[in-house]
């Protein structure tokens, strides 16, 4: 009987796994070639609150457009170049079999501690938005971020966040009109009351979707709200 390992480089020679990125063999069943890994930029110098990149102050004039309720945001990964291509492919190509890679890398460029947290809410879709696209990516990601995490450091996921209308793709608008939208969209029960909450987003662009879901959350009783994301936009 073949061993699993010479039944694997069989399969590997006549049908060799390719880069998702560049198309080039690479040998094993990987998502990304070396090339293509190390081109993967973390958010290094990033704002110690609201994880602006480019901030080697520690702290942005930026952070006044956050709300005031989010006490730390953390963004391992820079959203442009190779990241920005693997989560738009994960989002917007059907592909949640990429959530695992994509926090991957996150927690392995990660240097920040991960915030604890009593529960987890992951950024509502509205039902119509999810059913075209088959998943909230935000709520997949949530999932697999408590299963990668110690469960002494971060709580289980909840639906404690809701969708209150149904509005424009976001990643087709401006930064104002992104934070025009984002008002008053997002609605919290009580599930998050006197919480430690960690509000989980893809990417964070200009912090008007995190910051309208933290205003719900603080009004619905949350004490203390922290955001973790993939990637922050330069």
């Amino acid at each position: 009987m073949l061993s699993k390992s010479r039944l694997r480089m069989w399969a590997n020679q006549l049908l060799p796994a390719h880069c998702l990125l560049c198309d080039i063999p690479v040998g094993e069943p990987h998502w990304l070639c070396t090339g293509c890994r190390l081109m993967i930029e973390p958010n290094v110098w990033a704002c110690s609150r609201c994880a602006a990149p480019q901030c080697e102050l520690g702290r942005c004039t930026g952070c006044s457009n956050m709300s005031p309720h989010i006490e730390k945001v953390t963004t391992p990964l820079l959203y442009q170049g190779v990241v920005k291509e693997l989560i738009q492919h994960w989002k917007f190509h059907n592909r949640p079999e990429l959530t695992d890679l994509l926090l991957k890398e996150a927690l392995a460029h990660q240097s920040q501690k991960m915030p604890c947290a009593d529960v987890v809410c992951a950024i509502p879709m509205h039902w119509y938005k999810r059913l075209a696209r088959g998943y909230n990516q935000s709520q997949v990601l949530a999932r697999a971020l408590v299963r990668h995490v110690r469960l002494d450091t971060i709580g289980a996921v909840t639906t404690g966040l809701k969708v209150t209308n149904r509005g424009p793709e976001q990643h087709r608008l401006d930064r104002r009109h992104r934070r025009e939208q984002a008002q008053h969209r997002y609605r919290a029960n009580r599930l998050v009351a006197n919480k430690r909450v960690l509000l989980i987003d893809d990417v964070i662009t200009t912090g008007a979707t995190v910051s309208a879901a933290a205003d719900a959350l603080a009004a619905a009783g949350a004490r203390h709200i922290s955001v973790w994301a993939l990637a922050r936009a330069p």
